[in-house]
């Protein structure tokens, strides 16, 4: 899965018919307060489809007693889409379950996706180092659509990622959706506030530097192998018992003349067993 979120929070509002799709599939939306460590409240949207198992949870919920006010743990997908020129951003529920008991991380990000463009730096008048990023997310649901998160990293991994990163790369990235205010400048239309959601990164991995730490390893294998085929039998304790059992299976059907053909061409180079081969093959 290249796409993970898993939340914890409080519902606020009750859930509207936020869309219905060409299929005449209807979506359902409300806000979750999902508290961080520190304090902090995300209010965060999720979305969920109607007649899937997360949409039975709500509404079972909803039949035993109050859905605003219940302490939900959602896991699912994060969803973007273009609406007027304006990127929406939810979360589209997969499973719900109501605890009032939880205790693990209520705000946790796992994504794989690739860099649409470069990764400025900049700093806060409080002199924090921010790069911004955007990633995009091939959705696994056949749609051959992604999801594109805005995201946000923070002084010194910021900074490696400055270094490090271009347009295209493949990370990994773990770490929370957040929301934040702010206001918009219209111009001549005054001011307006707003409310933006973005990927709080905290760690990731390239993808690319890992497949081809991968790849050295394979080929460094390879290489061990072609220096001696033995090696993995030997490292791994191989047993010489059933080593011996091959060779005397071979020596009986071409004959012991041939054995040093056979140890080449029909079974891995077992010079190494030495006296004991010569003495049982010999």
């Amino acid at each position: 899965m290249n796409n993970f979120i898993s939340l914890y929070g409080e519902v606020l509002d009750y859930p509207q018919q936020a869309s219905i799709d060409k299929k005449g599939t209807e979506y359902y939306k409300f806000n979750l307060a999902v508290q961080r460590e520190s304090g902090i409240i995300d209010i965060l949207p999720i979305v969920v489809e109607e007649d899937t198992a997360a949409y039975n949870a709500l509404a079972d919920i909803d039949e035993k007693g109050e859905v605003v006010g219940a302490q939900l743990l959602i896991t699912g997908e994060i969803r973007t889409r273009n609406i007027k020129d304006k990127l929406d951003i939810s979360v589209r529920a997969f499973s719900i379950q109501e605890d009032d008991d939880y205790k693990g991380i209520t705000n946790q990000v796992v994504i794989t996706g690739f860099l649409c463009k470069e990764v400025p730096i900049r700093e806060t008048p409080r002199g924090l180092l921010i790069a911004d990023l955007l990633l995009a997310v091939h959705r696994e649901d056949g749609s051959q659509l992604s999801d594109y998160i805005p995201s946000i990293m923070w002084n010194g991994t910021a900074t490696r990622a400055t270094e490090k990163l271009h347009v295209g790369d493949c990370i990994e990235a773990v770490g929370r959706l957040q929301s934040r205010e702010y206001i918009k400048d219209l111009g001549d239309r005054g001011k307006e506030p707003r409310t933006c959601y973005e990927l709080s990164v905290n760690q990731y991995e390239l993808q690319k530097k890992k497949e081809e730490e991968e790849s050295r390893s394979h080929e460094e294998y390879l290489k061990r192998i072609e220096e001696d085929p033995l090696w993995e039998l030997k490292s791994s304790g191989f047993a010489v018992h059933v080593v011996l059992t091959h060779i005397n299976k071979y020596t009986k059907m071409y004959g012991g003349s041939q054995r040093k053909s056979l140890l080449f061409k029909g079974f891995p180079p077992l010079l190494w067993l030495d006296k004991s081969i010569n003495d049982r093959v010999g």
